[in-house]
């Protein structure tokens, strides 16, 4: 009798506790949810704010640069006081652009030019 007794408690139990569980999984399903739309709603204030930046960004740019020119046939560069090295009156000139920063202009001057102005005179 006693065995019966224990099993019918548990088995109240189980039918008292089932609902309530069920309500609880419901609650926190339900604040799962309401959590994933909190996310979702703020991923696409995040990507909206990006496309904003990412625009803003493009605009800027093309107002910075201007287009870049394939062909420099016809150009004229003025010099000014610039040091010349060889004859004005070559055919062929080589306009050089350094910058006093780069290791490779750097290494240009060190070592390149020096051997070219010694082969050519």
């Amino acid at each position: 009798m006693l065995r019966f007794q224990k099993m019918l408690n548990v088995l109240i139990s189980i039918v008292v506790l089932c609902p309530i569980c069920t309500v609880c999984a419901q609650a926190a399903d339900t604040d799962i949810r309401q959590e994933l739309n909190e996310i979702k709603k703020t991923q696409q204030a995040i990507q909206k704010d990006l496309t904003e930046i990412k625009a803003l960004l493009s605009r800027i740019t093309a107002q910075q640069q201007p287009p870049l020119q394939t062909n420099i046939k016809g150009t004229e560069f003025d010099i000014g006081e610039n040091p010349v090295f060889g004859s004005e009156s070559a055919k062929f000139i080589l306009v050089e652009f350094t910058d006093y920063q780069c290791p490779f202009c750097c290494r240009y001057v060190r070592e390149t030019f020096p051997f070219i102005r010694y082969e050519l005179g």
